[in-house]
């Protein structure tokens, strides 16, 4: 969960008294979301006999999987790459390229058909 960068920018700028409340609603909508999508995750690893646990951790993606990765120890670290090339992928950067480069462990990146 990469925040506050997932804050909707509607959020990033908002005043007054009630712009607390709503960048904290905000944030715990997006955190609910992940736990889901990491819910289901596990559910459909668990179910395909893999023995699976997840976790929701905030800050910068990147770090967050490569320091999740050195906690276990992982053996392997798999990810989805978003295909993402060019300027699109210059700007907004690559979690894969980066755990790639610097991963003490094989990565694994599947892109999407």
């Amino acid at each position: 969960m990469d925040w506050p960068r997932d804050l909707p920018p509607s959020h990033a700028f908002a005043e007054g008294p009630s712009a607390a409340d709503s960048v904290l609603a905000a944030h715990e909508n997006i955190r609910k979301l992940g736990d889901d999508l990491v819910g289901r995750a596990v559910s459909r690893l668990r179910a395909a006999q893999f023995d699976a646990s997840g976790v929701v951790i905030e800050g910068d993606v990147r770090h967050g999987i490569l320091e999740m990765g050195a906690e276990w120890p992982a053996d392997t670290i798999v990810l989805g790459s978003h295909g993402r090339k060019g300027l699109e992928r210059l700007l907004l950067g690559s979690v894969a390229y980066y755990l790639v480069r610097h991963a003490p462990c094989s990565v694994e990146v599947v892109r999407e058909h």
